[in-house]
């Protein structure tokens, strides 16, 4: 592994409290800044989109339950002010506030997935996304940047990052940088993605509805990702730990009803992943399906039935990675993009800047990242380019998207992020 003694050491001793639940520190105040919409995006160049220049943040939250191995369990989904919260996803703003100590980022609340799950409010989730994700072809494409994260947040020597950017030409740079002031990790550079202690963000989504703008906890009108009828999030797909035991892998969660489906089957990553590491027609025994296990998410669901319920079905696709597998060789730094056709399903390792993300990818020695487990993806803009596209506006529902509000809600408009150009 790539790190000093000394270092390793620091590591070992924060991991061992956090997980013994020893005090940190926190920050009373809750606030958020709403981010500014921007109308496009360059695509086909260099660098990345800035994530305070990115509207509609979110992301959810992980604590390990070991220190033994990077394939982690997560045990601390939390919420805006970093108190523990089982299927919890933050909105976050990325601007570093003044006068405020640190200057780290403004959050509020986003959707809390524990209104039907099986029952079960203790699963912890592990990926976020959105039906209709902003970018996904482009990505796919190697046009847009990636954006990834990897287990623990950890870069060696430093500084530590949530997320990082590689763009199509192999750039790559931190995006999202530990917070100023910061109890997990060595104190970082920029405003991270909280104001409290955030120890590792597993899911990612951007390109939503902003949340209002408060400077206080008494004056946040944000209730779980609502104000009144509006949504200020749009994860509409998530993910949680122990995908087997449920047998599905990507959950639906209905905006306009704050209610959960299913959608992905755990059947279909499974027979994803032994498409693209196993010959043709090979299967792996029981227990290794059970391992697999899916921790990082992109979305393009094009079966919508109503304002957001949809079915799994031809014309979806998903962009994932899974957890390790050591027993067979899977590291987790893997990227896979699976499509159903009227043929049936296709899959095939994420090709971008300039190489595979397969098992032969070395995304620690790229990246000095301290773990080869990826566990978020998601997509933004370049720098340079040649062409440029336009943004959706979330806020600005399509037609047939106001008519299928108008006729569920009694015309109160829910905002919708706009479906991806084809």
């Amino acid at each position: 592994m790539r790190t000093t003694t000394k270092r390793r050491g620091w590591r070992q001793w924060l991991l061992a409290a956090a997980i013994a639940g020893l005090p940190t520190v926190g920050w009373a105040g809750d606030f958020y800044s709403t981010v500014p919409y921007i109308g496009s995006v360059k695509l086909g160049g260099t660098g990345a989109t800035p994530a305070a220049q990115v509207f509609g943040k979110e992301y959810s939250h992980n604590r390990p339950s070991t220190v033994a191995s990077p394939n982690i369990v997560s045990i601390d989904d939390h919420d805006a002010f970093g108190v523990g919260d089982p299927l919890q996803v933050v909105s976050w703003d990325g601007i570093p506030r003044a006068g405020v100590a640190g200057g780290n980022s403004g959050s509020t609340d986003g959707f809390d997935y524990d209104s039907a799950v099986l029952g079960n409010t203790t699963r912890q989730v592990d990926a976020i996304a959105n039906r209709g994700d902003f970018l996904f072809k482009e990505v796919i494409a190697n046009q847009a940047s990636l954006l990834f994260s990897t287990t623990l947040d950890i870069r060696v020597p430093g500084p530590d990052v949530h997320v990082m950017w590689e763009d199509p030409t192999g750039g790559f740079g931190p995006w999202a940088v530990i917070e100023t002031i910061s109890t997990s990790h060595p104190p970082g550079p920029g405003p991270g993605v909280n104001h409290h202690d955030v120890f590792d963000v597993d899911g990612l989504e951007v390109w939503g509805p902003e949340p209002p703008s408060h400077t206080n906890p008494n004056a946040d009108p944000v209730v779980e990702g609502y104000v009144g009828a509006a949504n200020t999030a749009d994860a509409d797909r998530f993910s949680l730990d122990i995908d087997s035991g449920s047998g599905v892998s990507v959950w639906g969660y209905d905006i306009p009803t704050s209610t959960v489906f299913a959608w992905a089957p755990h059947a279909a990553i499974v027979a994803a992943v032994e498409a693209v590491f196993l010959p043709a027609g090979g299967i792996y025994p029981p227990e290794i399906r059970d391992m697999i296990d899916l921790d990082a998410l992109m979305a393009r669901d094009t079966n919508i039935v109503g304002p957001t319920r949809s079915s799994f079905g031809v014309g979806d696709e998903l962009l994932f990675s899974i957890d390790p597998i050591p027993q067979v060789g899977i590291d987790g730094g893997e990227i896979i993009h699976m499509a159903i056709t009227a043929a049936g399903m296709t899959a095939s390792f994420l090709s971008h800047g300039g190489h595979l993300w397969d098992t032969a990818f070395d995304v620690r020695g790229k990246f000095g990242t301290e773990f080869e487990d990826i566990d978020v993806l998601e997509a933004v803009g370049t720098l340079t380019g040649d062409f440029e596209i336009p943004v959706p506006d979330p806020n600005v529902p399509e037609p047939a998207t106001w008519a299928l509000a108008v006729l569920a809600l009694g015309g109160v408009m829910i905002r919708k992020r706009a479906a991806l150009a084809t």
